[in-house]
């Protein structure tokens, strides 16, 4: 069973503040998706040629229930400093029975390449595999996203197949590299 935690939950570590999507956050996801599609369209299912408004409104309604059931534990990355919508980071497919998790990340265009989605992800993985006591966390990245694997990499994930038609984006079923992380690889007690 997942543990009653807030919706309002918040996570921070030096430039960034990591926080729930709230109906304020519509159109900064809008511009950060129309910046960021070309890229995004690539390797994020969801982001489709025609996302706006309605489909931003529909994820943000979406999220609290998922979050109270234990579904799906989404944040959406800032900057601390000017409030400027970074991206977003988050858990799904969340198994309770064997204790495990996805983990997903986004981040727009112009913040690309500076470190976010690694610093993000490092504080996701805080919050899974310490308040939701979690025991495995799955990255799954399409065989062409180096950038997705780096940050996998990045925050010691290991690589652990390559599964074949594992993911579909743009329309096309595709090969992806799975990795984990599991308590002991943040403690530093694994090989």
């Amino acid at each position: 069973m997942p543990p009653e935690l807030p919706y309002s939950t918040t996570l921070t570590e030096g430039q960034l503040l990591l926080r729930t999507p709230t109906e304020d956050d519509v159109a900064a996801i809008c511009e950060a998706v129309a910046e960021s599609a070309e890229h995004l369209q690539r390797w994020m299912a969801w982001c489709t040629p025609d996302y706006g408004r309605a489909q931003a409104q529909t994820f943000i309604n979406s999220q609290p229930q998922a979050w109270r059931e234990g579904r799906a534990y989404t944040f959406m990355i800032f900057d601390r400093q000017s409030g400027k919508l970074l991206g977003s980071c988050g858990l799904n497919r969340l198994d309770w029975l064997n204790r495990l998790a996805n983990l997903g990340y986004w981040v727009r265009t112009a913040a690309a390449g500076q470190g976010i989605a690694s610093a993000a992800t490092k504080l996701v993985l805080g919050f899974a595999l310490g308040q939701l006591e979690l025991q495995r966390i799955e990255i799954v990245a399409a065989v062409g996203n180096t950038g997705s694997q780096r940050v996998a990499e990045k925050v010691g994930a290991k690589r652990e197949a390559l599964a074949r038609n594992r993911c579909r984006t743009a329309g096309v079923q595709q090969d992806a590299y799975i990795y984990s992380i599991i308590p002991e690889d943040l403690s530093g007690k694994s090989e």
